[in-house]
């Protein structure tokens, strides 16, 4: 039987949150909950030590749930789609 074939969206992804240990872990397991491919990822400077910024571009079904995803996270402040 052929396996079902799924419509990727290709997004790039702006996070900014929590400068602390284990932050990228969080996002990266949100993105694999939704079976998103991360195809590139960039740390990007801020102006407060307290928060990173992060830039990652993904294949992902569905962009719409991963962000309410991203922004349901604690650690994170904001998460925004870049198309």
């Amino acid at each position: 039987m052929p396996e079902a074939t799924h419509t990727l969206e290709r997004i790039g992804v702006s996070v900014v949150a929590e400068n602390q240990p284990g932050v990228l872990h969080e996002l990266t397991g949100a993105i694999a909950a939704h079976r998103g491919n991360i195809l590139s990822v960039e740390s990007l400077e801020t102006m407060k030590p307290t928060e990173s910024r992060l830039y990652f571009e993904i294949e992902v079904p569905s962009a719409q749930a991963l962000l309410a995803d991203l922004n349901g996270l604690a650690c994170v402040q904001c998460a925004t789609a870049e198309k």
